[in-house]
């Protein structure tokens, strides 16, 4: 082996060690310290990803792609490193609800609000940032996207739960019940809970219909086609 292959191995093996050194330390930590570093290293490692992104607009386009948003790069890439170290740390202090799928949607939710909710404040002096309106949109986004992602997260790391075996591969009584169960939320929310929402915000009206009347409907469709198209015994 030549000089310059060992002097490359020897550094290759010091690079392990100091990574092995500085995981092993996290590990030592108290579990409320160490979902903390974790919770924010899930926010530094998005942030990052969004960064790269409008880095390549703006390696492509210049920075009248941020202007004619309203907005800038440098306040982009703040947004994103303040928003997601933000919702890190919200992640990380709740940390222990990742044991069950709907406490992984609430630490969807809880991570991406920051974000969201600064992005409702681009371009805006910093007295009209901390209105209603804003806190509504920021929450109504962060339920609609940091939820399922937040599910996702959960069913990618644990076996799916009795009743989401029995969606994927439905029976015949199993299409009937979810058509049922379907007619009733749906049917409620427009024979009752529609009349209320004409004085609600928008973003409340959007998400309750979404909730009630939408994801229902997309259910049930996606359960018949699943038994439909799964092979016959």
């Amino acid at each position: 082996m030549q000089l310059s292959d060992r002097w490359r191995a020897a550094a290759r093996f010091a690079r392990r060690q100091r990574l092995a050194s500085t995981f092993g330390s996290v590990d030592r930590l108290p579990a409320p310290l160490r979902n903390l570093t974790w919770g924010v290293a899930v926010g530094l490692f998005m942030a990052t990803g969004f960064t790269l992104w409008v880095t390549i607009i703006l390696a492509r386009s210049g920075p009248g792609a941020f202007e004619r948003q309203g907005t800038t790069y440098g306040a982009l890439v703040a947004l994103y490193y303040a928003g997601g170290v933000t919702g890190g740390v919200l992640i990380g202090l709740a940390a222990p609800l990742r044991r069950w799928p709907v406490g992984s949607a609430v630490l969807g939710v809880l991570g991406l609000f920051p974000l969201y909710l600064g992005a409702t404040f681009l371009g805006l002096p910093h007295s009209q940032w901390w209105t209603a309106e804003h806190l509504r949109a920021g929450c109504f986004l962060a339920i609609i996207v940091g939820a399922p992602v937040g599910a996702w997260a959960w069913l990618s790391e644990n076996q799916s739960p009795v009743w989401m075996a029995v969606v994927q591969a439905p029976t015949r009584a199993t299409v009937g019940v979810v058509w049922l169960a379907t007619v009733l939320l749906a049917g409620g929310w427009y024979l009752f809970v529609s009349r209320w929402t004409s004085s609600w915000s928008p973003e409340t009206g959007l998400l309750v219909a979404a909730v009630l009347f939408g994801a229902p409907i997309l259910t049930a469709l996606l359960v018949t086609w699943r038994f439909v198209n799964q092979p016959r015994s």
